[in-house]
């Protein structure tokens, strides 16, 4: 999974692990805006996206992360940069510095 917006979890999915032939433009699993459902249990690789059979306890789900999310402090912290990501390959899966580098 690759959980990296401002809120958890959101880019849930299959996903590639870091190595040499990783592409950002790889990660093909979209949650949407209403987000994935996984039966973590049974499904701890969350390849079984649960979201349609269960369309009201996603509401729910997302109704209660909502409600726990009111209270976080989230300033606007830029907008997202996608070299931010290539740069992470160069750097082996790490995140480092990547404006300005030339």
């Amino acid at each position: 999974t690759g959980w990296t917006g401002p809120y958890y979890p959101n880019a849930t999915g299959r996903q590639p692990l870091y190595n040499a032939d990783f592409h950002v433009d790889t990660w093909g699993y979209d949650c949407g805006t209403e987000g994935c459902l996984y039966n973590i249990m049974a499904d701890p690789n969350e390849t079984n996206d649960l979201a349609s059979s269960y369309p009201e306890l996603l509401r729910a789900m997302g109704a209660r992360l909502a409600a726990l999310n009111e209270g976080n402090y989230n300033p606007y912290r830029g907008d997202e940069d996608p070299q931010a990501c290539q740069q992470a390959i160069e750097y082996g899966g790490f995140y480092g510095p990547w404006v300005n580098l030339e």
